[in-house]
């Protein structure tokens, strides 16, 4: 994120259903649920409609967004 902004870029965390305060509904998935990212990418989308999105995975982050993308 350090980084994003020192290129100007707005950056965002998404995190796996349970941590943080949001998404705390039950919804079991070993790897995570696309669906969820799906929610967060329309969330992101409705408020910056003229946004760039790129999307990067770490460890099973990384099956998630293959699943999302798939």
């Amino acid at each position: 994120m350090k980084e994003t902004s020192k290129r100007g870029w707005r950056g965002c965390v998404i995190n796996r259903r349970g941590c943080g305060n949001i998404l705390k509904s039950p919804n079991f998935n070993l790897m995570g649920n696309f669906q969820d990212v799906r929610t967060c990418v329309k969330i992101i989308k409705d408020k910056y409609p003229d946004s760039y999105l790129t999307m990067v995975g770490i460890s099973a982050g990384s099956g998630l967004l293959i699943t999302y993308l798939g």
